[in-house]
């Protein structure tokens, strides 16, 4: 097993440690498709707890020779979301457990945040304040996110959570595995809304937004982010239908 303990909370080096067995006989789980997701307490701590499924045997291969995995790139972005002040669960740790040299389960640790709603609940009209709350999280994206050179590559709505404060709102991201780190132009800014596209007066919105807090043209904005929302929703249809197709294949066989 490797692993990488935060030094702020190395009065979890035990359970650190042993996450496989915590994993396999307790915690709550909060959360179950591809991978898993269970809170623990822990001396004083809630500890939020998600395990990568096993990758498939190229990918652990490369996870473990080439690449970091899953879970190790979830505690070092997060460490640099944390450094440059934009908001993210403190990370724990990392552990990668390995079977004949090669990584199997991985689990990323990180404080379990309690938070009161996620942007999907706002798009989906659950929460009050709903133009407040989509225009801030605009500010946060840019101010926070890419002013910081910080992209990230799954920005859907139910990786943002968001917490009522008294001076407003405050947002968290999470699902830190796919990042990409770097200058963000306009243009590349305004595409990490396309996975916003609840509705064309939803996207409207974030391209008017987006494009005001960059002193651009606002009509321009709408129009580019509705061209890249279509074709996001083609490329995801378009690999749903070869998935399939390959399914079905295999499964005839």
């Amino acid at each position: 097993m490797d692993y990488q303990l935060n030094p702020e909370f190395n009065h979890l080096k035990d359970f650190v440690e042993n996450v496989e067995s915590h994993f396999a006989n307790g915690g709550e789980c909060i959360f179950k498709v591809r991978n898993e997701v269970r809170v623990f307490q822990e001396e004083g701590t809630a500890i939020n707890v998600k395990a990568f499924r096993v990758p498939h045997f190229i990918n652990r291969i490369v996870y473990s020779f080439f690449r970091d995995g899953k879970a190790k790139r979830s505690f070092i972005y997060a460490s640099r979301l944390i450094e440059k002040g934009a908001s993210t669960p403190a990370p724990i740790a990392w552990v990668n457990c390995k079977k004949g040299g090669l990584l199997g389960k991985s689990y990323y640790l990180s404080v379990h945040l309690n938070y009161d709603f996620t942007l999907r609940d706002v798009l989906d009209d659950k929460t009050d304040d709903k133009q407040k709350i989509l225009e801030d999280f605009a500010v946060f994206t840019y101010k926070e996110l890419h002013c910081n050179g910080f992209f990230h590559l799954d920005y859907s709505p139910g990786n943002v959570l968001i917490t009522r404060t008294e001076s407003g709102y405050k947002y968290d991201v999470i699902d830190l595995n796919r990042m990409e780190f770097g200058p963000i132009d306009y243009e590349k800014g305004l595409t990490n809304f396309r996975q916003m596209n609840y509705d064309s007066g939803i996207t409207e919105f974030f391209a008017r937004t987006y494009a005001r807090l960059n002193g651009r043209s606002e009509d321009e904005a709408v129009e580019r982010l509705k061209f890249l929302n279509d074709e996001f929703i083609r490329k995801r249809n378009r690999r749903q239908r070869i998935k399939h197709y390959l399914l079905f294949r295999f499964l005839k066989k």
